[in-house]
């Protein structure tokens, strides 16, 4: 199970922006692009798993944890 901050109510700050629109935003921001790609290349991650971990952690407190990947 994913971390969550206790503090957070979970019905009242569910994100507002969807996945895609942050994930396009965050995308769209300086050096951003070669750096993900970079860890494609050097590390074989996955660039969509990587924004969505962000996007987690930054629209509802939540910390995704490697065995959360193995899922995906």
């Amino acid at each position: 199970m994913a971390y969550t901050d206790p503090s957070i109510d979970k019905k009242s700050s569910w994100p507002q922006e969807s996945l895609w629109d942050y994930s396009l935003a965050y995308y769209a921001r300086d050096n951003v692009p070669q750096f993900l790609l970079a860890l494609q290349d050097q590390y074989d991650l996955d660039v969509n798993l990587i924004l969505l971990a962000i996007w987690a952690g930054a629209e509802s407190g939540l910390l995704l944890k490697e065995e959360h990947f193995s899922k995906l």
